[in-house]
């Protein structure tokens, strides 16, 4: 999903000739830095268990430390 960015405007390039500015490589490296800063989050453990089909099933969550 984040690759349609780059993707699309590469092809506009090549396709149709639209132009390729600073303004779009810039445009483009914000979201990569928003994808590292977002993979880069929190790496704690996070569990999530549900009781499946089990009538009074306990469900227990647990995030971050």
């Amino acid at each position: 999903m984040f690759l349609m960015a780059p993707v699309t405007a590469v092809w506009g390039v090549l396709m149709f000739g639209e132009p390729f500015g600073p303004q779009t490589a810039f445009g483009l490296a914000v979201g990569l830095l928003a994808v590292v800063i977002v993979h880069r989050g929190d790496t704690s453990a996070t569990t999530v268990r549900a009781g499946h089909g089990h009538e009074g099933g306990h469900e227990a969550a647990t995030y971050g430390a």
